[in-house]
């Protein structure tokens, strides 16, 4: 499953750029992906809930005549998700140097004057490259959920702990750089060894637990945000963080 955006205030090449898209993931049998268009920036940025390399982002650099809006909106895509693929869609070519200085590390740069033939293959060409991300597997160092609903895909040693949301069937990832609601269970957690199940809300990752707290029964994470451990389960944590620092 992918997930797509486009940014993109021009209904004519919004339509253009979805038909190629949905083309595809037809012809390639890909099934449960989802195609998100929008007009304005703060209504995309917004909608995105997820991380991995298994988004792409296809953005105008020109939106309601700001010739830079694009670049911008990239930085803080690239902000929130250093895995993201950006793809720019545009008929200012001359920018493209500019997208170096915005430091959004782009896949490509697609000119809207391109012809039909093109055009369409470069489109393609990035939706592949994002296709071909979903069969590669995950190294050991890198946390990867995929259910019906999500799929997060993040080095472990940025997430803290994992907590059962109030919203149903959801969970709250909270990490050195995120903090993301997905859909999801404590259960699917537990047969990761990264992760420890230490209270019926809370999947601590144990390298990340800076401080544990005997008496009040607290976890210590290094942005000073902290989880609740169960009794039962303190002896349990004390052994996985002295198995991480070799028994210090």
């Amino acid at each position: 499953m992918i997930q797509v955006y486009v940014l993109e205030d021009d209904f004519k090449q919004q339509s253009r750029i979805e038909n190629i898209i949905t083309h595809y993931l037809h012809e390639q049998h890909i099934l449960g992906s989802r195609i998100s268009l929008h007009g304005k920036p703060d209504q995309l940025l917004a909608e995105v809930k997820e991380k991995g390399n298994h988004q792409i982002f296809f953005l105008d650099i020109e939106i309601k005549n700001e010739e830079k809006k694009g670049l911008e909106i990239a930085r803080r895509i690239r902000e929130k998700d250093n895995q993201a693929v950006i793809v720019f869609v545009t008929t200012h070519s001359e920018l493209m140097p500019l997208t170096f200085q915005y430091q959004v590390s782009a896949f490509d740069f697609i000119d809207k004057n391109f012809s039909t033939e093109k055009f369409t293959e470069r489109i393609k060409a990035a939706l592949d490259y994002v296709v071909g991300n979903l069969n590669q597997p995950a190294s050991g160092q890198t946390f990867l959920l995929e259910n019906d609903y999500s799929r997060i895909q993040m080095p472990y040693k940025e997430i803290y702990y994992i907590e059962v949301s109030a919203t149903p069937h959801k969970l709250i990832l909270h990490g050195q750089y995120d903090y993301m609601e997905f859909y999801g269970t404590l259960t699917e957690m537990e047969g990761d060894p990264h992760f420890l199940r230490v209270h019926r809300s809370y999947a601590v990752n144990p390298m990340n637990v800076t401080k544990l707290d005997y008496s009040q029964r607290v976890a210590y994470f290094p942005n000073g945000e902290t989880c609740i451990v169960a009794r039962s389960k303190i002896k349990g944590l004390v052994r996985a963080m002295e198995a991480l620092h070799g028994g210090e």
